[in-house]
């Protein structure tokens, strides 16, 4: 258990040394945050970098929810591998040592969400909320597996959010 809690501090300092250098030039009103709102009382496993994991998200702007996991495809959480270029930034960073029903609200300025690039009625100046639920988690390494759903049951996120956009 030490181990664990080991990882997840160092994984707290990588996103804190990340999100306080990424562009610290740009949205200076609204900074990178990770709120935890829902902590398991027992974490055995955390995310990584490279792990597939399957979350529930719902995004808002302006305090509207524009879009939920919940209803897009068929209510099926999305799935995403934790580093990837299609991710995210702030999915990528503050995603990182979550545990399995952990939940988080994300708010991700707009260099940590789409940049500059218009998406919709997103544009470069869009801060982006979510509040993300962590389902599963399978890790890289064979040795380390914690599954509990097959892959190909949960689309991945990038796919959902071009949908709908």
């Amino acid at each position: 258990a030490g181990g664990v809690a080991d990882m997840m501090g160092v994984g707290y300092l990588l996103l804190l040394i990340v999100a306080a250098f990424a562009n610290p030039s740009k949205s200076q009103e609204v900074q990178f945050e990770v709120i935890t709102e829902v902590k398991p009382d027992e974490c055995n496993v955390v995310t990584e970098l490279g792990d597939t994991i399957t979350v529930h998200y719902y995004m808002y702007i302006n305090g509207s929810v524009m879009e939920s996991s919940r209803v897009l495809n068929d209510g099926k959480p999305v799935q995403i591998v934790l580093g990837e270029e299609s991710v995210l930034p702030g999915w990528n960073i503050g995603l990182l040592g979550m545990c399995v029903g952990e939940i988080r609200r994300l708010i991700l300025p707009p260099e940590y969400g789409f940049g500059i690039h218009a998406r919709g009625v997103i544009n470069g100046k869009t801060v982006l909320i979510f509040t993300m639920e962590l389902a599963d988690i399978r890790k890289t390494s064979p040795v380390a597996k914690n599954s509990t759903e097959p892959e190909a049951q949960a689309p991945k996120a990038s796919d959902a959010i071009q949908e709908e956009l």
